[in-house]
């Protein structure tokens, strides 16, 4: 799942901080990772100071200020009062595996932190991810067989939390001095995918790492107040932190309640960072790997303007509308290359709803309430509409038509930032099967034109794969995941899928 995930340690005593300590600083890096999951929201708190549960959840289904209350003073409150910590860790979801259906309360199980009982304190510790492991599958028929493992859920969030606690107990088992580079190194090379963790335990460690591919984003930073960190660098923005690092592939971090922290290589990494992070999930003022994710967007835009078949017949009926807010950036650029108009209020998006990744019947519905269309400066006009991708083709087909029915405008040319998607993410991105994806329903010579016709509008035109790799270049990115463009999975699990999916 590419979710938003975050961590905190205080510095300073509880005292010395708003109400609630780590839980209020999380509460605001969720708020800003909101654009990263909007199906539940849930923190974890460590605080010494409580008689009993010194780590406790307090997680639901909904946005983030939905879950926290926080446009009710009194009830925000409670919620930072009965969660006041010194150290938290916190989780926005978007959910790539899990129920397939509409049950509320089993959709309310998944939602994270997860959370581990047990006597002992490293035993005993919370746990937030933002990932998917191409081998769950494998791994959890593993742990079935051993007739000792009883699964709440159908995640992979659970799966690995298991595996987790098995390489806890396995070094205190050794009796030798305890070792977390130990339990990574040997847990994780069970797993196949994309891990971006945070574990919080009851001995009062923060611990955060990233799987040696790179796939999903995760960085940390500290100031005299605190320790953080967070899936974008924004959320360390959100809280007074603005120069951080990127936690390297195979690296973990660890705070401990003196604060110290201990940075290590668990193992050896491969980078090979998921492009669509950049492309379409992070918030343009993020950096990610030390690429700014607005640098690249603008990137797209000047490759887009050189590949537009329609550049040199542009005047003033033209205008350029992106569809928002990823691809305002691009539209941007390409507008002040072009020399031309770029309408960034034409279409309006409805903050915080992200139709491709619902399910089906909920996705017929959103995508009629998802834009908001202001006809008058586009009714008559040419439009270049700007997307940031075209997945399914149903978003497209339903706003190609709101635009022609709220404005006629004269011609509708749609661009597509990413090249055509032809295999689904392995590895987090809620991409559909390859049946429902649109691209591979026709041939690679005759898509544009045939998804013109599919959406009733003139002209229909992709970045090319090899501009994008073109961009990757110049910004020394060379190595990026594109396997939902290319089928070239980077590991044994994401290739042993793609196989099974052919199959079908």
């Amino acid at each position: 799942m590419d979710c938003g995930i975050a961590g905190i340690y205080l510095k300073k005593p509880l005292e010395e901080y708003p109400t609630g300590g780590a839980a209020w600083y999380m509460y605001l890096m969720l708020i800003a990772l909101q654009h990263r999951g909007q199906q539940s929201a849930g923190i974890a708190t460590f605080n010494p100071a409580r008689e009993y549960s010194k780590l406790n959840v307090h997680k639901d289904l909904g946005l983030v200020p939905e879950v926290f209350r926080g446009s009710k003073k009194e009830e925000f409150l409670k919620i930072m009062q009965r969660h006041t910590g010194r150290a938290a860790i916190g989780h926005v979801r978007y959910a790539t595996s899990g129920v397939q259906n509409s049950d509320e309360e089993k959709w309310r199980e998944e939602a994270q932190p997860f959370h581990r009982h047990h006597s002992h304190k490293r035993k005993h510790f919370a746990l937030v991810w933002n990932g998917n492991l191409a081998n769950h599958r494998e791994l959890r028929r593993e742990l079935e067989a051993s007739d000792e493992y009883e699964m709440d859920t159908p995640v992979d969030t659970e799966v690995l939390m298991h595996y987790l606690s098995l390489g806890i107990k396995d070094e205190l088992d050794r009796k030798s001095k305890f070792s977390i580079e130990r339990v990574l190194r040997e847990t994780t090379a069970k797993f196949d995918g994309s891990y971006s963790l945070g574990m919080l335990d009851v001995a009062g460690n923060l611990l955060f790492f990233r799987d040696p591919h790179t796939f999903m984003p995760l960085c940390w930073g500290e100031n005299e107040n605190f320790i953080a960190f967070a899936s974008e660098s924004r959320a360390l923005n959100k809280i007074g932190i603005y120069r951080h690092q990127d936690i390297a592939g195979g690296e973990y971090i660890l705070v401990d309640q003196s604060h110290q922290v201990q940075q290590e290589k668990f193992q050896e990494a491969t980078p090979t960072p998921c492009f669509f992070q950049w492309m379409y999930f992070a918030n343009p003022i993020s950096t990610i790997d030390g690429l700014k994710v607005r640098h690249f967007r603008e990137k797209v835009g000047e490759e887009l303007v050189r590949g537009e078949p329609l550049k040199h017949d542009l005047d003033k009926s033209w205008v350029i509308v992106p569809v928002p807010e990823t691809s305002i950036p691009i539209a941007r650029k390409m507008a002040q290359i072009l020399g031309i108009r770029c309408l960034e209020d034409a279409l309006i998006k409805d903050r915080d709803i992200r139709a491709f990744i619902e399910k089906e019947e909920q996705r017929k519905i959103l995508l009629a309430v998802k834009y908001n269309i202001d006809p008058d400066e586009i009714r008559g006009m040419n439009l270049l509409i700007i997307d940031d991708s075209i997945v399914r083709g149903d978003t497209s087909k339903k706003l190609m038509q709101l635009i022609r029915e709220a404005a006629n405008p004269k011609s509708i040319h749609l661009r597509s930032a990413c090249p055509p998607i032809y295999f689904p993410c392995v590895y987090g991105v809620d991409f559909p099967t390859r049946n429902e994806l649109i691209a591979p329903k026709y041939e690679v010579e005759e898509l544009e034109t045939k998804l013109a016709k599919v959406l009733e509008i003139d002209s229909v035109k992709y970045l090319s794969l090899s501009s994008l790799r073109k961009i990757f270049t110049e910004v020394k990115k060379e190595s990026v995941c594109n396997a939902c463009l290319t089928g070239d999975y980077p590991t044994q699990g994401g290739k042993k899928r793609l196989e099974e999916m052919l199959e079908v």
